[in-house]
């Protein structure tokens, strides 16, 4: 569980290619070896690549900026 946490909190400067050689490597081999890590990791680089490859350039409406914060605040918990 504690390696979950760490791993998770390192997800997204994973994503951004902003972790060091050995937090890297730390972090591969543990979504390597844990389902649950390799879903949310899955899922959130899908996430990126579905926004970034649907970004119009449109402002979102503001309901589905209430939506966003929600979901985030769900997992700030």
């Amino acid at each position: 569980m504690k390696e979950c946490t760490s791993a998770i909190s390192k997800l997204f400067e994973y994503l951004d290619q902003e972790l060091d050689i050995k937090d890297t490597e730390t972090f591969e081999r543990h979504i390597e070896l844990c389902r649950n890590c390799f879903d949310r990791f899955d899922f959130e680089k899908a996430l990126r690549e579905r926004v970034k490859n649907s970004n119009t350039g449109a402002e979102p409406s503001e309901a589905c900026k209430v939506r966003i914060q929600n979901i985030l605040k769900k997992f700030d918990s």
